[in-house]
């Protein structure tokens, strides 16, 4: 276990010694207002924190920093439909932690709506979670996705170069036909390199279509496959060690 300093630091060299992400990635973070301590979005570059007691969190999540980074835990959850992907819910209703017991801070990668389900990454990783959730790393998330009515080729242009739909953008890297339903409905292959909000609804919603099941298959090299619904498993170390290769993972240490 590392022992940490009760003098205040600079948060970038606090996050650069924790392996959180380099000294000058810590800045950048910092001037791009990702970086919070104790609730309040930090400003300047120059701000410190104590580490054994201040809280520190990137893109809203708050880190583990005082953890060893060799404790850090690995989990993949089959997630059903009616549990909420965060780590409590102020109105009680159920959440991801309600399948999956886990000691200390942990919190999923990402999010899948209520009424969404399949493969949800839970981690203490800070530093994993927002290489997965940061949209410029390109991080591939596959969906397969019940719509009705079947869209139309049009449609799947649309989708594919991009659409404006309620003051957002919206745009899937891939998707395309799996199988037609005899309701005169379709099942879709989605990837997107990003995640906003109920994006894979909101644009099929844009094209005058509906989602009528949407269940997530994979992150990255991920696969829900032999994961029960409800279920959950650890990561393997292969699967890990591809993992980080995938989000550039020990060049963001550096």
């Amino acid at each position: 276990m590392i022992l940490y300093p009760e003098k205040p630091e600079r948060i970038s060299k606090i996050l650069s010694s924790c392996s959180i992400c380099s000294r000058r990635e810590a800045e950048r973070l910092i001037s791009e207002g990702r970086i919070a301590l104790n609730g309040e979005t930090v400003t300047e570059p120059g701000t410190k924190a104590v580490i054994a007691s201040d809280k520190i969190a990137l893109d809203g999540v708050v880190l583990n920093l005082i953890e060893d980074r060799e404790n850090y835990g690995y989990y993949l959850l089959n997630k059903p439909c009616g549990y909420l992907t965060t780590c409590d819910d102020p109105f009680g209703r159920k959440t991801i932690f309600d399948l999956i017991e886990l000691a200390g801070h942990y919190f999923p990668a990402g999010r899948l709506d209520l009424n969404s389900r399949g493969l949800v990454l839970i981690t203490n990783d800070g530093l994993l979670c927002g290489l997965i959730t940061h949209p410029r790393n390109m991080v591939e998330k596959k969906y397969m996705v019940s719509v009705s009515p079947r869209l139309e080729e049009s449609d799947l242009k649309k989708i594919r170069a991009g659409i404006e739909f309620e003051g957002e953008r919206y745009r899937a890297r891939r998707i395309a036909l799996d199988k037609e339903l005899k309701n005169g409905g379709a099942v879709y292959e989605i990837i997107l390199n990003e995640g906003k909000k109920r994006e894979i609804r909101q644009m099929i919603k844009a094209v005058g279509a509906r989602v009528n099941d949407l269940f997530r298959v994979s992150i990255a090299n991920l696969s829900v496959s032999g994961i029960a619904e409800g279920s959950y498993r650890k990561v393997t170390p292969p699967e890990l060690v591809e993992l980080k290769k995938l989000t550039g993972y020990e060049k963001a240490q550096s």
